[in-house]
């Protein structure tokens, strides 16, 4: 069960991590208006700062 619940709270950091950086920075990428699902390009772009933070990956 804590295993479940340290899993939902990471998923719902890095979203929030994600949703708030292309809400702040999306303007300043002009390549987002012209691809097919920016938000996802955007979130794959930008995944390698909370992938640095997660724990254990490196075990």
């Amino acid at each position: 069960m804590s295993f479940a619940l340290m899993g939902v709270g990471l998923a719902v950091l890095t979203m929030a991590f994600h949703m708030t950086t292309y809400i702040l920075d999306g303007r300043q990428f002009k390549f987002l208006a012209v691809v097919p699902k920016p938000f996802i390009h955007f979130c794959v772009n930008n995944s390698v700062i909370p992938l640095l933070f997660l724990p254990g990956l490196y075990d």
